[in-house]
Parts: structure tokens; sequence; C-alpha cells
């Protein structure tokens, strides 16, 4: 979870936290559906405009090229050697856009996702995500990413919203598997007497 001024700023603290920083420079690999390339266009376009490389397969860099942007073409993974993931594993790619559709994009997809989280490499699997990370790139090159310090009580609200969550699932756990079970009936009570709070 990631909190800020902006939606960038908020989501440039939660890659953080997860242990992937987005980048301020080098390249960005994108592959997307059909569907999702007139979407993926701005975001391409605001990537280059901050400095980055492009790096695409085959069929988003055509449509690239075809609006203006010049990328590097990269193999799929079931397409040969280098692929994208040579490419990861040589530090070539420092984030990626990718939404797999597909027998073959689901195959390479989780062996993207494997090399990025071995590598911290940031990932992206939805074109709302992407545009929420050229955000957050965008505030930690404009140094727009702020501290903010919780206060006492807002921590506490935090710990009680969670345990209010916590007692939710548990009963409705307990109300869909068994309702009559005697160890569902215990499992209710504790979640409305508030236990957690005993320890």
């Amino acid at each position: 979870m990631g909190a800020g001024e902006s939606v960038g700023e908020a989501y440039a603290k939660a890659q953080a936290a997860c242990g992937t920083v987005l980048p301020t420079k080098g390249t960005v690999f994108i592959s997307v559906n059909d569907p999702d390339k007139p979407t993926i266009l701005p975001v391409a376009k605001r990537l280059r405009e901050m400095g980055f490389s492009i790096a695409a397969t085959t069929g988003t860099a055509r449509y690239l090229f075809e609006n203006g942007i010049l990328p590097e073409v990269v193999l799929k993974v079931h397409e040969g050697s280098p692929n994208v993931v040579d490419h990861m594993r040589a530090g070539r790619i420092q984030m990626l856009i990718n939404t797999p559709l597909g027998r073959h994009s689901l195959h390479g997809d989780k062996e993207m996702r494997i090399e990025a989280v071995r590598r911290k490499i940031p990932y992206t699997t939805t074109t709302s995500a992407a545009e929420a990370a050229v955000e957050g790139i965008a505030a930690l090159g404009f140094n727009l990413v702020t501290m903010h310090y919780l206060e006492k009580g807002s921590m506490y609200g935090m710990l009680e919203f969670g345990r209010r969550v916590f007692a939710d699932q548990s009963t409705r756990y307990a109300d869909e598997h068994d309702p009559t079970a005697p160890e569902n009936d215990a499992l209710r009570e504790k979640t409305r007497s508030g236990w957690w709070s005993e320890n």
C-alpha cells in the first residue's frame, strides 16, 4: 500500500514497498494484445518523452511504428532466442508492460513473471497499471514523492479496519461452510467478541 498526493506517487511508493522500484531511465518492454494497443499508445509516447527506450514484440512494435514510435523488436519466449527473458537476464530491460492473451502468451508470461520477481523488475499486466506506473515514474523523476508519517490515531484506525475485515471474513467463512457446526459457532463468537484484542 502507498499513500501520496497523486495516484502516481502512491503507486511508486507501493511498488517500492514491494521491492520493485520504478525506473527513471532505461528500456521498457511492451507487449499488448490488439484491444489494448490504442490504450497503450499514449503510455509509450510519454515514456519516450521521459527518455526511455522502448522494446516490443513484433505485433506491438508494428503498431507503435505506425503511430510514430520506433521500438526495438524483441522475440517472445516461444519464438526463440534472444527473447525477452534473455534481455531481462542481461539487465537490458528495466520495466515490463504485458497484457497476455492466448496459449503461447500465457506460457511466456509465466516465465517473464518469474524472472521479473527474481530480478525485482516492475511488471504490469493491465493498461491501467501501466498508466499508473508512468505517473509514478513522473513523480520520481520530478522529485514529487514525499514522506508522510502516520499519527498514532491513524495507525490505530488502520488496525481497527483490519480487525473488522478479518472478523467479517471469518464469520462469512463459518456461515458458508457449515452454519450448524459447533466449531463454527465458536469461531463466530470469537470474531464478535474481539478475541484478538486479548493477546
